[in-house]
């Protein structure tokens, strides 16, 4: 009889919890939709009053204090807030907004300030206020402070918010200080949005590369490629020569080099093409690939010679690159001659396979000049 009885208060236990979960989830929907219902209907009207003020100061006039002050009130209630902060984002969406934001956002610094009070770290409260950080844009030490101490943690989404922030604030100082303690650190940053922070840079990207040339070596690898990368989207040849002393550097590594080696692929720097030149007798054949690509952009005698003799390599995109460049280079029937005299089947097949993927003959032909031998 008793353990009938524990059975259905157990059950009843259990229940219970089940109501109160539901009758809790229920409430939070109906208070979720109740506010976004609040802040659709403040969209309009405050975001409004926020556009004319932002335009207002782009005409380089004042904004009174009464309508600072009308905004700063209204900020203490979270639907507002959450208007404000749309708006900015919005806003931010066109880089010819960005300085117009940063200015205006400087007259809201008590709002800042404590927006970054009493934030839990890796909470997702921290993390969306290191993400506004960004948006606001203002360049103030506390705010620099605070990022660089979010960026000292272990939650990943924290940790790129806060480079991210920095990195759209622009103050290079601060930014090079970030880079410092992840090299130290060895914190992991995903190197395609890494690569996306350092595209869409804040500040004066002028002065970012001069201290980024400075403090390179002292970076880890994986960051120095990042950087290296960085140049190459951004076709940066200002830094050319800096990377050629350091692929001419007897310890360079392999993976900076591979880097560098993609930098000359894009960017055109004559003194290079001797060093790629002897990079086709690398150990390495995603080194010899690599280089037989680039050399695209060094025609040269010595260039053809050296490729007419990595077009017989004993890897297969070696071969191939090296077939590409060589038809870059437009030497007509000059070159099916003399890779034809070589009577080296490999070169041969790869030759006209190139040939085929550049639509200088079709498959047909393609077929016909290998006797019908497939490329692999």
């Amino acid at each position: 009889m008793k353990s009938i009885i524990f059975i259905y208060l157990i059950l009843i236990y259990f229940v219970y919890i089940i109501s109160c979960s539901l009758i809790y989830m229920i409430l939070q929907d109906l208070r979720e939709k109740r506010f976004n219902k609040k802040v659709g209907k403040l969209t309009e009207t405050f975001s409004e009053e926020i556009y004319n003020q932002l335009l207002t100061i782009s005409h380089n006039k004042r904004v009174s204090f009464y309508a600072i002050n009308s905004v700063r009130q209204k900020l203490k209630f979270k639907a507002y807030q959450r208007v404000f902060n749309n708006t900015i984002i919005l806003l931010n969406e066109e880089p010819q907004n960005h300085a117009l934001v940063a200015d205006y956002m400087t007259l809201f610094d008590d709002y800042i300030k404590k927006l970054i009070k009493g934030r839990n770290e890796g909470s997702i409260k921290n993390v969306y206020t290191v993400f506004l950080l960004g948006q606001f844009k203002v360049d103030q030490d506390y705010i620099n402070k605070y990022l660089m101490e979010s960026l000292k943690t272990t939650s990943l989404h924290l940790r790129f918010n806060a480079l991210n922030s920095i990195g759209q604030i622009g103050n290079v100082d601060c930014f090079i200080e970030a880079l410092r303690y992840l090299t130290e650190t060895q914190g992991y940053i995903n190197e395609k949005v890494f690569i996306d922070i350092l595209d869409h840079f804040g500040g004066n990207l002028e002065v970012l590369n001069i201290e980024l040339l400075k403090c390179l070596d002292d970076l880890s690898i994986d960051i120095q490629c990042i950087i290296i990368e960085h140049w190459q989207n951004k076709k940066n040849n200002t830094v050319a020569e800096e990377l050629f002393n350091k692929l001419q550097g007897s310890d360079v590594d392999k993976e900076i080099e591979t880097s560098i080696i993609k930098y000359f692929n894009q960017i055109n720097y004559p003194p290079a093409k001797e060093a790629l030149i002897q990079r086709l007798d690398s150990p390495y054949w995603e080194c010899r690939a690599l280089v037989a690509k680039a050399l695209s952009n060094y025609y040269s005698y010595d260039t053809i010679d050296k490729l007419l003799i990595s077009i017989m390599d004993s890897n297969w995109y070696v071969r191939l690159n090296s077939a590409m460049t060589l038809l870059d280079f437009d030497l007509g029937n000059m070159l099916i001659y003399d890779v034809l005299h070589k009577k080296d089947k490999y070169s041969r097949d790869i030759l006209f396979y190139a040939m085929f993927v550049k639509n200088k003959i079709t498959y047909d032909e393609y077929m016909e000049k290998t006797n019908g031998r497939r490329r692999w």
